[in-house]
């Protein structure tokens, strides 16, 4: 199987992976230059970049490059007591690149203003977004020629067709409370790295509550971001979409942006202060 077919079909599919290439090879080495291991999240490793302890080595920084989408150079000395041990001791050096192969995906459920705003947003940002929604003449290619994909379909589900990972986010903007409940019953359950739903906090409670009392667990509600979006006095659509956006990679960077924001304030007022007052 090619490597790189794998890769536009996993990214097709929302599945994270990690590649791992030999950019370097100094003296007699297992593995030439460009050899490449393929690395999923989900499924079976392909290809190799030397075999024994070099993919093992390579395979446990995949893994790590998975999880923190950071990519890690590594060097690794084939003359050494360990090389011998594995088999490897070819005295050569080998340096191999390892990087995320990752497409984050957006599932915006409602293609009202802000749905369409947060497409175009996340789209930017570098999420393929996914609009879903029951009305064909707000789910277009017209009004979302962004998206990667728009459904037209009852927004009460299913969605099990989606294939939820942890690189998936899910944004809840429809245009009634029903429908966000039906969705929200779905969504807080699924291993999705970002789960959101637009509204007030009278709206989260109500949503919450019935939720709860229909067997919904709190541990899945707990993790919903509602109202989602940073807090930045967003107002229109536009604004609204930039504010969600930024959350979702704040949350997928794993990011403190609040303290961030904070710090970057008090530095702001301790200059302001320290100039001879305010303006």
């Amino acid at each position: 199987m090619d490597i790189f077919e794998e890769i536009v079909r996993l990214r097709e599919r929302g599945v994270r992976a990690s590649l791992a290439t030999v950019v370097q090879a100094q003296g007699s080495t297992p593995g030439s230059i460009q050899s490449r291991m393929l690395v999923p999240e989900e499924g079976p490793v392909l290809g190799t970049v030397g075999g024994g302890c070099l993919d093992a080595e390579v395979l446990a920084l995949a893994r790590k490059t998975l999880a923190d989408e950071e990519c890690r150079t590594f060097t690794y000395d084939l003359s050494g007591p360990e090389a011998e041990e594995s088999g490897l001791a070819c005295g050569g050096r080998v340096t191999v690149f390892v990087e995320p192969i990752t497409l984050p995906r957006a599932v915006v459920f409602g293609a009202g203003h802000v749905g369409q705003m947060l497409c175009r947003a996340a789209a930017l940002a570098g999420f393929r977004v996914t609009v879903i929604d029951d009305r064909e003449s707000f789910a277009n290619r017209h009004r979302f020629p962004e998206a990667s994909e728009i459904l037209v379909r009852p927004l009460s589900g299913p969605f099990e067709d989606l294939g939820v990972n942890a690189s998936t986010h899910l944004l809840l903007v429809t245009r009634g409370h029903k429908h966000d409940r039906d969705i929200l019953a779905w969504a807080a359950v699924q291993p999705a790295g970002y789960v959101g739903m637009i509204g007030s906090g009278a709206k989260r409670k109500a949503l919450f509550e019935a939720l709860g009392a229909e067997g919904v667990p709190a541990e899945a509600l707990a993790r919903v971001r509602t109202p989602m979006g940073l807090d930045v006095g967003a107002r229109t659509p536009g604004e609204i979409a930039v504010a969600i956006v930024a959350e979702m990679i704040a949350v997928r960077r794993r990011a403190p942006l609040q303290e961030r924001v904070f710090a970057v304030n008090r530095k702001a007022e301790e200059a302001r202060t320290a100039g001879g007052g305010t303006r």
